[in-house]
């Protein structure tokens, strides 16, 4: 993604622009799209150039499920959310009074700004204040007086979450594409694709409980997601299965293996981790001072 396109589409301010608040339910998504003050256009899109000049510099890297390494920007395809367009096919540009009790519902903002291969979408979440509202009050102060807000109020900040350009996500905020979109389904897809492949070594004992406890868990998931991403041919990673049994022993890991078949024994939960990073080919020993150690791969 080039970001000094989109921000001169952001600063061109002859383009269309369109504001959405929707309501992300756990079978489908919700929209509105009330009218809105140049005024507040200009402010939400200037949060949006602050926060793109801000990681500018940072070094870009594909998205990552199991975790976030600061100062980097990280970056997916349309594709990999899976249900990208579900979440755009639900914003209507209709214009219908916006009831009350909606208000508090809403997940997040959409701006959409420009045309055609020229469109940027700046997603954000909303602040919740649903808690003060039932339980309490809102007020604002008018000189010495102090004033109860009787309005739904939506709470927006200065920062976005994702910018969507040319079929590609820019990700500001990595907790957010999880919360905006429904990119569960795709860890259920991707790490049965991941769960497959090790399947068809055959070195695994057990394989239909191994498969069953690493599905049941959703950071295994998103592990098994991310190898479908990293330079290792999981079908071959047992093959060298000498080096896993001396592996085993270095590390001591609390692993059995079957000798005659070439296999590892699956028996318990807790041998999870061990057994998906000797699949990730983690466990080393160094070059200078042959000290054994353990690439974390987050």
């Amino acid at each position: 993604m080039n970001l000094k396109e989109v921000i001169n589409i952001l600063e061109d301010k002859g383009n269309s622009k369109e504001l959405y608040f929707c309501e992300k339910n756990k079978d489908i998504y919700e929209s509105v799209c009330p009218e809105v003050s140049e005024e507040i256009f200009e402010i939400l899109i200037q949060n949006a150039i602050d926060s793109i000049c801000k990681k500018s510099e940072d070094e870009w890297i594909q998205y990552n499920p199991t975790g976030f390494r600061e100062g980097t920007l990280e970056i997916c395809n349309i594709d990999y959310v899976g249900n990208y367009n579900e979440v755009i096919n639900s914003f209507s540009s209709e214009n219908i009074e916006i009831e009350k009790e909606k208000i508090e519902k809403f997940s997040f903002y959409c701006i959409s700004i420009g045309e055609g291969n020229k469109n940027v979408k700046i997603f954000r979440r909303l602040t919740k204040f649903r808690k003060i509202s039932t339980h309490g009050f809102l007020g604002v102060f008018m000189g010495n007086q102090l004033n109860k807000i009787d309005s739904q109020i939506l709470g927006i900040d200065g920062d976005i979450d994702l910018i969507v350009y040319n079929n590609e996500i820019v990700i500001l905020n990595h907790i957010s594409l999880e919360r905006i979109f429904k990119i569960e389904e795709q860890y259920e897809k991707k790490s049965k694709e991941t769960m497959d492949r090790l399947r068809s070594t055959g070195k695994i004992e057990n394989f239909d409980a191994f498969e069953e406890d690493c599905m049941n868990n959703l950071l295994t998931r998103k592990i098994l997601t991310r190898m479908q991403s990293e330079d290792n041919d999981l079908s071959k990673c047992f093959d060298n299965f000498e080096n896993i049994v001396t592996t085993i022993d270095m590390f001591e890991l609390p692993l059995n293996v079957n000798t005659n078949n070439k296999s590892i024994i699956y028996e318990s939960k807790d041998q999870i981790r061990d057994i998906l990073l000797l699949a990730r080919d983690s466990y080393y020993r160094s070059l200078i001072q042959e000290k054994p150690g353990i690439d974390n791969k987050v």
